[in-house]
C-alpha cells in the first residue's frame, strides 16, 4: 500500500486550522517499484568504518613502521555500564537472500580500493594489494552464536593502513537459483551506486565528494615528506558532525569554491574527519578516536554540527556518548596558538544542556551565553532575518557586509540567541525588519580570543549553521556566495589561506563581465574576447546545436582584465576538427553568464 499525505504548517505563520488555501493537491507523482536485483543488503552508517588516527596516538618520525590505523566499526559496543569506548573491530552489514528458490552462490564480499599515502609503502606488511577483496563471514551476536543474516567483514588493523591512506569500498553478494551452480546467478551491491569508486580521470579521491562519502575510510592525518625534506601535514582539520545530514554538502562545495578562487591547493591545507551517524551518539567523535597530542599540529579546526542536542561535541558520559571530545578539544586549544571555527543552529543550547563541561566550553572558550534557543519572538518574529557585519570588527570587513540566517521553509529553524561574554566580542548582529541595526543585543557571529597573551588561541562561532547561511540579494555582486564568502573570511583571518583579511581583491573600475569574438562567421578560428572586473575562475566551454561539450578553452582562474583572449581553432577535446555549423560558446564566472553564437564555415 502507497498513502501520501499532505502537512499543514499554517500554525508556523499564526493561521489556525487544517484548512490550509490554497487547498493542497499531488501534482505530476509517479510511483515505482523496483524488484531486488539480487540479495538484499542493509547497513547502519554506525556499522561502517569510521575515519581514524593512528593507535599509537602520538607521532615518532624515526619510528614511520609503528603508526598503523586501525579499520574499526564507529559503534561502541560496550556497555555503558563498562565504562568503556571500544569501537566494533569489524564493520557489519544486513545481507539476506529474499528470492525464492535462491541461495549464495559464496559467502559476501567487501571489495576495496586504497589511496596509499607512498610515505608509508616500505612498511606495509599485510600482504593485503591495493585493490582486492576480502571475504565476509556470519557475523556473531553477544552470546557467541552467529546472527542470521548479518555478516562481519575487517580489513588489517596493523601494516595496512597508515596516515594518509584513504580507502574506498562496497559490498557484493550473489544469488542463484538453487545456489552454487544455479540457473539466473544475480548480484546486489551496497552502495548501489559506485560512481567514483576506481581512482579515475576525475580525481575521485582527491574530490571529498567523488564517492558515497559513507563508504569511505579517511586515515589520518595525511602525513607527506615537504620540500624541504621534513614530514608535514595539511594545517587545519574540517570535523563533520553534521554527515550526510547535510543533503547540500555545504562545507565541501564552500572549500571547493574558495579553492576555485584563491592561489592554493586546498586538499593540502586540510583534513577531513567524518563522524558515521552523528546523530547516533556511539563515541565516534573526535573524542572517540583522537586526543590532544594527535592533534597538535593541526592549528585549526572548522566543525559542523547542525542541531545534535547532547551528541553536539560530546563530554565522555557513557550514558550517552562514550567520546570526549570536550576534553579533547579544550586540551587542544589549551596548547596555544590554535584556532577553531563552530557553526549549528542549536550549538550554544546544545552546549548549555549536557553538563559544566560543555557549558565551560560555550562561556569560556566561545566567549558567549546562551539567552534563548529559539531567537524568533526576540527580534520581531523574523524567520529569515539580515545579519550585518559589525563596523570595525576584525573578520568580515570587506565585501561581505550582511547576509540572510534562512529560518525556512517548510520547517521553521530555532536558531539559538547568545549574548558576548567575558572577553567575548561581537562581530555580527541581527538586524530588524526595516533593516535597521543596534536594536537587539544578540551576536550573530562572535570572536573569542583564549587565555589573551603570547600562546592565545582564538575561536569564532555562528549559532546558524553554515548551510543556513544564504546571500542577502541586495548586497554588491560577488564571484562567491555570501556562505563562500564568510568561511573564505573566517580562513584568511586564521591565516589558513593568504590573502586581505574580510574579502576579495576590489573590482577594477569601470569594467564589466562581458565576451564577443570575432570574426564570425570564422574559418579556420575565431578569436573569443572577454573582460574580468575581479580575479576569479573562469570557465569557457564551446557547445553545438545538440548541446553537446565540443571544447573546454578555459577552466580556471584568470586574472581582473579587459579584453583578455583566448582562440578556438575549430577542434573538439580530441584535437579533431569539428564539421561547418552553428556553435556557442559559454562563459560562466560565479553566478554571470555570457553566450554567444558563432558560425564556422568551411
Amino acid at each position: 500500500q502507497v498513502r501520501l499525505t499532505v502537512q499543514e504548517l499554517g500554525y508556523i505563520w499564526g493561521w489556525n486550522g487544517n484548512d490550509g488555501y490554497p487547498a493542497p493537491y499531488f501534482d505530476n507523482v509517479t510511483v515505482k517499484v523496483y524488484p531486488f536485483i539480487g540479495p538484499a543488503m542493509y547497513a547502519r552508517e554506525l556499522d561502517l568504518a569510521q575515519d581514524n588516527f593512528p593507535e599509537r596516538r602520538t607521532f615518532d618520525y624515526e619510528d614511520l613502521g609503528s603508526h598503523h590505523v586501525r579499520f574499526d566499526m564507529a559503534n561502541n559496543i560496550s556497555l555503558s555500564a563498562h565504562l568503556r569506548n571500544d569501537p566494533g573491530d569489524s564493520i557489519v552489514a544486513d545481507i539476506a537472500v529474499i528470492r525464492p528458490g535462491a541461495d549464495f552462490t559464496g559467502d559476501p564480499e567487501l571489495h576495496y580500493i586504497l589511496d596509499a599515502n607512498p610515505v608509508f609503502d616500505p612498511y606495509r606488511t599485510s600482504g593485503l594489494p591495493a585493490m582486492g577483496s576480502v571475504t565476509g563471514q556470519p557475523a556473531v551476536g553477544i552470546g557467541g552464536s552467529p546472527v542470521e543474516d548479518k555478516w562481519a567483514f575487517d580489513l588489517p588493523d596493523t601494516g595496512f593502513l597508515y596516515p594518509g591512506d584513504v580507502l574506498h569500498y562496497y559490498f557484493s553478494a550473489t544469488d542463484a537459483i538453487g545456489g552454487a551452480g544455479g540457473t539466473d546467478p544475480r548480484t546486489a551491491l551496497m552502495p548501489s551506486d559506485t560512481t567514483g569508486f576506481s581512482h579515475g580521470i576525475n580525481n575521485e579521491f582527491g574530490d571529498p565528494l567523488g564517492y558515497n562519502q559513507s563508504f569511505t575510510f579517511r586515515a589520518l592525518p595525511s602525513i607527506r615528506l615537504g620540500r624541504s625534506g621534513a614530514y608535514e601535514q595539511p594545517i587545519a582539520l574540517f570535523i563533520n558532525d553534521f554527515a550526510n545530514r547535510d543533503p547540500g554538502n555545504t562545507w565541501y562545495n564552500a572549500l571547493n569554491n574558495i579553492d576555485a578562487e584563491v592561489p592554493v591547493v586546498m586538499d593540502l591545507v586540510y583534513d577531513i574527519y567524518y563522524v558515521n551517524g552523528p546523530s547516533s551518539g556511539v563515541g565516534n567523535g573526535i573524542g572517540g578516536r583522537a586526543d590532544s597530542r594527535t592533534l597538535a599540529n593541526y592549528t585549526d579546526i572548522l566543525y559542523t554540527c547542525g542541531n545534535l542536542g547532547v551528541n553536539t561535541i560530546a563530554n565522555g558520559d557513557f550514558q550517552n556518548d562514550a567520546g570526549d571530545d570536550i576534553g579533547v578539544l579544550t586540551s587542544w586549544l589549551d596548547l596555544g596558538g590554535k584556532d577553531i571555527f563552530l557553526t549549528g543552529d542549536d550549538l550554544g543550547s546544545d552546549l548549555a544542556q549536557s553538563g559544566n563541561q560543555t557549558l565551560t566550553l560555550l562561556n569560556d572558550y566561545l566567549g558567549v551565553s546562551l539567552v534563548t534557543n529559539m531567537i524568533r519572538p526576540l527580534i520581531a518574529n523574523q524567520v529569515v532575518p539580515t545579519v550585518e557585519a559589525i563596523g570595525g570588527n576584525p573578520v568580515f570587513s570587506g565585501i561581505l557586509q550582511k547576509w540572510i540566517a534562512y529560518g525556512g521553509c517548510k520547517n521553521i529553524n530555532s536558531f539559538d540567541g547568545v549574548d558576548v561574554l567575558g572577553t567575548g566580542q561581537r562581530l555580527a548582529e541581527f538586524l530588524d525588519p526595516a533593516g535597521q541595526s543596534g536594536q537587539y543585543t544578540f551576536s550573530a557571529a562572535t570572536l573569542n580570543l583564549i587565555n589573551p597573551g603570547i600562546t592565545q588561541s582564538r575561536a569564532i562561532s555562528i549559532p546558524v549553521d553554515l548551510m543556513f547561511v544564504y546571500t542577502d540579494p541586495g548586497s554588491p555582486f560577488n564571484t562567491l556566495s555570501a556562505r563562500d564568502q564568510l568561511l573564505m573570511d573566517v580562513l584568511r583571518y586564521f591565516e589558513v589561506i593568504p590573502g586581505p583579511i574580510g574579502g576579495v581583491t576590489p573590482g577594477l573600475p569601470g569594467i564589466t563581465f562581458r565576451t564577443s569574438n570575432f570574426p564570425n562567421p570564422f574559418n579556420p578560428s575565431t578569436t573569443i574576447k572577454y573582460s574580468m572586473p575581479r580575479a576569479g575562475h573562469l570557465s569557457l566551454n564551446v557547445y553545438n546545436v545538440r548541446g553537446q561539450l565540443i571544447k573546454t578553452l578555459i577552466n580556471g582562474d584568470r586574472p581582473a582584465g579587459e579584453d583578455q583572449v583566448i582562440v578556438w581553432d575549430g577542434s573538439d577535446n580530441l584535437g579533431s576538427s569539428v564539421s561547418s555549423g552553428v556553435y556557442f560558446y559559454e562563459a560562466r564566472v560565479a553566478g554571470e553568464v555570457k553566450i554567444g553564437k558563432m558560425t564556422l564555415l568551411k
